[in-house]
Formats: C-alpha cells, structure tokens, sequence
C-alpha cells in the first residue's frame, strides 16, 4: 500500500513538473536527448500500439515497471511537442494518465481489503462477546456488507467510467 501511495506521489509530482515543463519546451521546440532516449517508440510510430500492449502485460507481472512507463510517457509527450506533433502529444498524455488511473485504482483496491479485514475483525469481536449471533447482529452484519458492496461497485463503475473516457480520448485521436 505505502509503494502505491508513493508511487502516486511520484506521478502527481512528475506530472506537475512535466505540465510546467510543457511551456519551456513549446518555447525551445526541443526535447532533450535524454527525453529522446527515455521516449524510445513514440505515439507517431505504427509500432507504438505493440509497445504499449507488451507494457501492458509486463504490468501485469510487476507493479514497480509502472513509474518507468510513466516517465517514458511524459518523455513521449515532450519529444512530440518538440516536433510540433501535437495530435500524438495528446495521446501520449491520455497514456500518461491510464497508467495514473490504475496506480490509483490498485490503492482503492488495497483499500477495499482492508475495509472488509476489519468488518471480519468486527464480526469476530462480536461473535466472540456474545458467543453467538443475535438476528440483530446478523442484520446489522448484512447492511454493513451490503453497503460496503455497493461502495466497491459504485467506485468500479467510476473507475470504469474514467478508464473509457481516457481510451475514447484516444481513439477519437487515431487509437492506440
């Protein structure tokens, strides 16, 4: 949990910086060899929909690749504007933000699992207090549940919901 949540810092961070750095770089026209390096295959590449699959499934095995991809995103997004290709800018941008969205949805998701270890805490205490369960406690045990269900599919929808946005985005730009 406490990786997710630095690692969110470090993007929120890095994003700002990045937003600010959008302006010099506008200004100058020129990404940094460094950026050009990190980039590596840029949006405007027919093979940039291959490398962010391959990423995709490296994601999949290992939570810590996540903030190299950001990094490479945003160093994507200066290299386009250098190159006044504003159109694949954007799509490195919407890109950028997918990753954010699933760093943050796995800290929800850590979240919810702790929720519901403490509703079993609860339970537990209440079992162990009282040796069994009234049908008050069973019912109030049930609503807890019930609304804490509702929490999680209410916040899936949402993270859905932002997931489609970002990917209508990019395919409104000429897909992945």
């Amino acid at each position: 949990m406490k990786k997710i949540l630095a690692l969110t810092m470090v993007l929120l961070i890095t994003a700002s910086i990045f937003v600010f750095g959008i302006v010099s770089a506008q200004e100058q026209e020129i990404a940094t060899a460094e950026d050009i390096k990190i980039a590596g295959i840029t949006p405007d590449s027919p093979l940039y929909g291959i490398e962010l699959a391959f990423e995709g499934i490296i994601e999949l095995f290992s939570e810590n690749v996540k903030l190299s991809h950001a990094a490479e995103r945003l160093a994507e997004t200066k290299v386009m504007i250098s190159e006044d290709k504003l159109f694949y800018a954007q799509r490195a941008i919407n890109n950028f933000e997918l990753i954010f969205l699933r760093v943050e949805n796995k800290s929800k998701i850590e979240e919810h699992k702790k929720l519901m270890d403490n509703l079993g805490q609860k339970v537990s205490e209440i079992a162990s207090q009282k040796g069994a369960l009234t049908e008050e406690d069973r019912t109030k045990i049930k609503g807890l549940i019930e609304e804490h269900r509702e929490n999680v599919l209410n916040e899936r929808k949402g993270m859905i919901n932002n997931i489609n946005k970002i990917s209508n985005k990019n395919m409104n730009i000429g897909g992945y």
